[in-house]
Order: structure tokens, then sequence, then C-alpha cells
């Protein structure tokens, strides 16, 4: 039987995002997280024959399958996949469309159904593996390394800030302790261990849920790639074109949505970003181009009960002037 991308990821508020962006028969448009290719299948079926879909992913297995799935519109000519990060976006879209602006740009945020469920890559921690959560496999500091190497005061602000832990010091504490005895490399194990320090039993999710989602940030610098995906995506923009950003963090939310008021109405710098380690925009820039809806979309009950893991995401879409 032939595979879909559904059968890899199953995408995220798909038709909110495909039709929020707008496209048309012969726009260029850029995936910036192709993942397993579901939002990607829908752009090529909206712009047709005679437009191009850009596709970008910092996972090598994505794209390698991608390139199997999506053979026949490889060959045609109607879709580029490479393999980068957000902060070559500008660099790979030019290059990709030669002279020409993309009319929308995506991106979602989150780790994909087989990143999850494939245990060698270390994001569950309902399964056994290395404590990787490398998105790109090549990359040289896993969680591991952060886990058993950063001092105290490092790993308070990674779960503080980044997982919004409230128990982030006696936790950072306990680990300090632990590692001098014996390293972690386990996600089980790591994950008992963080149930057994935070001590939330009466938690409807897993104590350490919050701690392996602020570590996958640190490891692959997520906010700060966020940060780039915005600035550099509204720089490549077409007038009129679309960014529509998936988010399932509240700090990812919030940097989207902050930056989306600041390009419409020149909002103030958000005090809540300040301690983060990243570039927030600068004053006063409004009347760039317009907020789509001034809430996220969500949601709907349909999509959860098929696909539970998209309960927290949040869609923020923009149009530049």
């Amino acid at each position: 039987m032939q595979k879909t991308p559904h059968d890899y990821h199953i995408p995220v508020l798909l038709n909110p995002l495909v039709d929020g962006l707008n496209i048309s028969t012969g726009d260029y448009v850029v995936d910036a997280t192709f993942g397993g290719g579901g939002h990607t299948r829908q752009f090529l079926d909206r712009v047709g024959s005679t437009g191009i879909v850009l596709g970008i992913d910092r996972d090598a297995d994505a794209l390698e399958r991608g390139s199997q799935v999506f053979k026949n519109e490889i060959a045609a000519g109607n879709l580029h996949l490479v393999l980068g990060e957000f902060s070559n976006i500008e660099a790979l879209a030019k290059n990709t469309f030669p002279g020409k602006n993309p009319q929308g740009v995506c991106a979602d945020l989150g780790v994909s159904s087989h990143q999850l469920d494939t245990a060698d890559r270390g994001f569950s921690l309902a399964k056994d593996g290395p404590l990787d959560m490398r998105m790109n496999t090549k990359g040289s500091r896993t969680a591991a390394d952060i886990v058993n190497t950063a001092s105290e005061d490092d790993l308070s602000f990674i779960f503080s800030c980044y997982g919004e832990e409230p128990k982030a010091k006696k936790l950072a504490r306990a680990i300090v302790t632990q590692r001098q005895i014996k390293a972690f490399s386990s996600t089980l194990d790591f994950a008992a261990f963080c149930k057994k320090v935070l001590a939330y039993y009466d938690s409807k999710t897993h104590p350490a849920t919050r701690v392996f989602q602020a570590l996958r940030i640190a490891v692959n610098e997520e906010l700060k790639e966020l940060e780039q995906v915005l600035t550099k995506s509204f720089n490549i923009l077409s007038p009129g074109g679309r960014l529509g950003i998936i988010s399932f963090h509240s700090l990812e939310d919030r940097m989207v949505k902050h930056t989306f008021k600041n390009w419409a109405f020149g909002e103030l710098e958000d005090p809540n970003l300040k301690k983060l380690p990243i570039r927030t925009p600068n004053k006063n820039v409004g009347a760039l181009g317009k907020i789509i809806k001034p809430f996220p979309i969500n949601p709907t009950d349909d999509e959860l009960r098929i696909n539970s893991r998209s309960r927290s995401a949040k869609l923020r879409i923009f149009e530049k002037n």
C-alpha cells in the first residue's frame, strides 16, 4: 500500500493553517518544518503545477523519507526539499526562488509523531532510549550532555524558563548530587528520577513533562531558532504574503504573539521575554502588516479525538503589507 505523509506524522491544525495562508495556484510557499510532509502535501495541491513549495527540515530522516513519498513532485520541480535550520531560511528561499518572494511561510514548532515514537531519538519520557533529543542527529550536544555537565544554576534556569517548572531549583540541586554517583543516560531512568524528586502525586500528566520539554528546547536552541524564523520569514515574504506559526509552548506562543503585535501596532517589549537569551523586535516599528485573528486558533474537538498530541497547539497568522 502506498504511504502517505500521515503515516509518518499527523499534521496539526492542517486546514486552518493552509486556509489561513490563503495560498493560490502558482504561488511559492515555504514549509520551514517539513516533518512528515502533511502541510506540504496540502500546499502542493493549492499551488498546482505552476507553483513551488520549499520544504526545510533539520532532521535528515524526515527529508529522506519525504524524498521517496514526494518523488513525483520533486521530479516535476514543484517541491524542493532542503536540509537546514530556521536561521538559514532566508538564504534557502532565495536560492530556491531566485528573484521571487514566497506568498506563504509556515513553521510547526512541535516534535513530530515519528520523533516521539522512535525511542532512539530520546524525545519520549514513555519510551526507553538514550537521553538525546537532538532534532539534527549530527548536532554536538545532547540532553544527557546538559544534564550531566551544566551547572546547578544553568539547569535551574533551563527548567524554570524553558519548562516553567515550579520546582526547578530543587530538581537542579538533586541532579547535580545524583550525577556525581552515576551519570544520567536513559530517558526512562531520568524521567523516574524527576518524578521522584518533583513528587507531583496528583498530576494528570507525567511530572517530568515540563523538564523534558525544557531540555528539548535547550538542546535544539528552539527559542533562538524561532527568533530567526520570525525575522527572516518576514524579510522574504511578498507584499500581501502571510506567515503562520504553530506553537505548543507558552513561551513560544508569547514570542509569536508579541512579535506580531509589534509588527502591527508597535507594542512595547514584553518584560517576560527579557530574561531569555533572545532579541525581541525593536519598539514602535508597527504598521508593517496585520494580524489575521486577534486570538490563537486552537484544535477542534474533532481534531483532538484524532490526534491528542495537538491539544496544546496554537496557530497565529500575520499578513505583511
